[in-house]
């Protein structure tokens, strides 16, 4: 049904994954990311390509991705380490719906709730604190927020993580996008999971996204009769688009049958109509003729004169 991909993250990815692996001076200024087939890097995420884009801070890198097929990301973004960690990083992987709006948004928590199990499993001291739909720019998302933790260096205390993960599916599209947002305890502005995509970069970032030729074709037909079928017929919709839908079918088909039969129905009454009109009245009249007793025998003559 629902497909969910993220960028896989270990602990190193904080650690380590910086396009450049040292500390950079900050630049000033916004980069804009425009995905691109190129960056579909596995079949995943070919299969499931969707067109988006948004700004970061110029002095962000881009984290190179596999190019042995195993990628999960289309992209991944973040600042220079500081003190071994990177303060942020964000990444966007992909989600895949069925073109059934209200089948896809039932499944939804379920699927989010599934990659963020999936998505623990990297981290150690991982919690799930919340989960819930939730917006991001001008799309309705579902998703989760999290707390966990990283070894410290060179004897430090833990690195804090903060994060929040939103599977963003338009309505009625059948291809969307996953968004993981990171912070840790080595950005200043951030002391929470409530905080993160709410402030500094990551709300800039955020508040930036946007997806282009969302495919949310098969949804506006799921709501006429003709293209409800096509819609609901893959995704096994039974329950309770199909009542809806074959009432509508039947009383389309109903209407065919309806206009050929009057057609054969008018003919049948007017072929009918003039046999009685002509024959069938002027017989009765004759009886009243009969009636008078002395005119029997005349009746043939005047038959004969007429």
């Amino acid at each position: 049904m629902m497909r969910v991909a993220y960028a896989f993250l270990c602990l190193a990815a904080l650690a380590a994954c910086n396009g450049g692996g040292q500390d950079r001076a900050a630049a000033t200024g916004t980069a804009h990311f425009v995905n691109s087939p190129d960056n579909a890097r596995s079949m995943a995420l070919r299969d499931a390509y969707a067109d988006f884009s948004f700004d970061y801070p110029a002095g962000w890198a881009q984290t190179p991705q596999p190019i042995d097929g195993t990628a999960e990301n289309y992209v991944r973004v973040a600042p220079p380490m500081i003190n071994g960690y990177e303060p942020y990083a964000f990444m966007v992987g992909h989600v895949s719906g069925s073109g059934n709006a209200a089948r896809d948004r039932a499944d939804l928590p379920r699927a989010a709730n599934d990659l963020a199990g999936r998505f623990g499993a990297t981290f150690r001291n991982y919690h799930i604190v919340s989960s819930g739909p939730g917006r991001i720019a001008n799309y309705a998302s579902y998703g989760w927020r999290f707390t966990a933790t990283a070894p410290g260096v060179n004897g430090e205390p833990p690195v804090q993580i903060y994060g929040r993960g939103d599977l963003v599916l338009p309505p009625g599209a059948t291809r969307g996008v996953t968004l993981i947002s990171l912070a840790t305890s080595r950005a200043g502005d951030v002391h929470s999971m409530a905080e993160v995509g709410e402030r500094g970069p990551l709300k800039a970032i955020l508040d930036s996204f946007r997806l282009a030729n969302v495919q949310i074709a098969p949804a506006a037909p799921a709501t006429r009769a003709p293209a409800a079928v096509n819609a609901t017929s893959p995704i096994g919709d039974v329950p309770e688009p199909a009542p809806k839908q074959t009432t509508a079918p039947r009383a389309r088909p109903a209407t065919p049958p309806g206009a050929t039969a009057p057609p054969a129905a008018h003919p049948q009454p007017a072929a009918t109509v003039p046999h009685p009109a002509p024959a069938a009245q002027p017989a009765p009249e004759r009886p009243k003729q009969e009636t008078p007793s002395p005119a029997p025998p005349r009746p043939a003559p005047a038959g004969n004169g007429q």
